[in-house]
Order: C-alpha cells, then sequence, then structure tokens
C-alpha cells in the first residue's frame, strides 16, 4: 500500500464559475483558472497532485499553516492527520475561497478545523505555527525569492514548499543522479532557503523516492494516453 492511501479527497470536482475563478474540465484532469490564468491541475485517477504535497500531508501536526487554497486538496488531506491540530490557509481570492465552500458544502465536509483567511500570503510575517507550507506561486518566476522572504519573516519549525519534490525530481534527472540523502543534501545546499529542511528521515526519503520513480512512470502513461500532455488547450 502506498503511504498516501489513506489520504483522499471525499469532495467529487466538477465544472463551475464564480467570479474571476473557474473550473474546467478537460479529458480527466480539471483545471483550475483565475483570471483566466491556469492556477492547479487535478487529476483524480493519478492522484499526482496529493502525490506532490505528500510531505506535508505526512509530516504536519500542530498548528499548520499553508498559503493558496487551490483546490484545497492538502488541506482536505492535512486535516486527516491525527497529528494535524488545525490548518490556517492563506488565499487571496475571494472567488477560489467560494468555489472551494461550494464543494466542500455539497460533499458535507466539516471544515470547522480549517481556517480561511482571504489574504495575499506573500505579506505575510510575524506568524507562529508549526508547519508551513508554501504553495501559492502559480504564474511566478521568482518564487523562491517569495519562499525565502517569507521563511525569514514568520516563525515555524518545519517549512516545505511546493513545486520542492517536483524540482528535486528534475534535477535528478538532469543531473543522471539518484535520490539519496547525500544528493538531496546537495540539492537542498543550492536554494539557499533558511531553515528548509537539509536532511531526511529514511521514512521521507523512501517516499521521495516512491514519488520520483512513481510520477516519471505515471508520466510516461499519460503521454501515450493523451499524447500531448499541455492543458493550454482548454
Amino acid at each position: 500500500m502506498n503511504s498516501l492511501d489513506n489520504f483522499k479527497t471525499p469532495i467529487q470536482y466538477f465544472p463551475i464559475k464564480i467570479g474571476n475563478a473557474e473550473i474546467k474540465k478537460w479529458q480527466d484532469f480539471f483545471v483550475l483558472y483565475v483570471n483566466e490564468q491556469r492556477y492547479m491541475t487535478w487529476d483524480p485517477v493519478g492522484r499526482t497532485e496529493i502525490y506532490e504535497t505528500g510531505i506535508e500531508i505526512l509530516n504536519g501536526y500542530g498548528d499548520v499553516t499553508t498559503t493558496g487554497l487551490g483546490f484545497g486538496l492538502k488541506e482536505i488531506c492535512l486535516l486527516q492527520n491525527p497529528r494535524v491540530k488545525n490548518v490556517t490557509v492563506f488565499e487571496k481570492s475571494n472567488d477560489v475561497i467560494e468555489i472551494f465552500k461550494t464543494f466542500a458544502d455539497k460533499a458535507g465536509i466539516d471544515i470547522s478545523r480549517l481556517k480561511i483567511v482571504n489574504a495575499d500570503a506573500d505579506r505575510l510575517e510575524n506568524h507562529t505555527c508549526n508547519c508551513l507550507f508554501l504553495d501559492h506561486y502559480a504564474g511566478s518566476e521568482n518564487f523562491l525569492e517569495s519562499v525565502r522572504k517569507i521563511a525569514s519573516k514568520n516563525t515555524y519549525n518545519l517549512l516545505w514548499y511546493w513545486p520542492s519534490l517536483r524540482d528535486y525530481s528534475s534535477w535528478l534527472t538532469k543531473t543522471s543522479q539518484e535520490p539519496n540523502h547525500n544528493t538531496w543534501h546537495i540539492w537542498t545546499e543550492s536554494l539557499n532557503i533558511e531553515n528548509f529542511p537539509k536532511t531526511l528521515s529514511d521514512v521521507n526519503l523512501n517516499f521521495i523516492k516512491e514519488y520520483h520513480f512513481g510520477v516519471k512512470k505515471l508520466n510516461e502513461i499519460y503521454r501515450k494516453k493523451y499524447i500531448k500532455r499541455d492543458l493550454e488547450v482548454l
């Protein structure tokens, strides 16, 4: 059994538009747009997006703060982790928030432990939590600078950002290396992000290996099935 198999979203997504936010369906995927810019994709079959936030879902505890609500996948999964007390998410688009609330209400989900703050996460400072998980960088070319800034202005025990797993996996592929403790340390040192974990437990490393090899295989399957994986055709 995969380490993330117990974390699922009970939400059944469908096309919807509220204000400047819209969810469209293409093939097996759902795509979130804000102001006609693609923000996030949800693959209910491969569940790639949950794999990409697996470290956060598996390691979150206590008071967890996330940024960028999107489909609410990470937040719903975090609430299923018994070590998580509550989740606070910063989302600057009120339309995205209203879409999520519509789905959560329709699915009958208890989100009483989820606090949604309508605010720009890039302005987050003097905030204290156990875990700070950053994921609000759709369309941003300089997101690492934003990560470094937020990391230096807030107090937390564990920091993680999206798409760190994807970035690490891509770096491994480009440099023809394998996921292990040594390559993780080398890669994280190059990021220069305050308090980003430079060492991993064996459990987390095994999950990263699972992600690296599993997602590569999954992407090959999708390329063969759909020929073109570019969702900009919408």
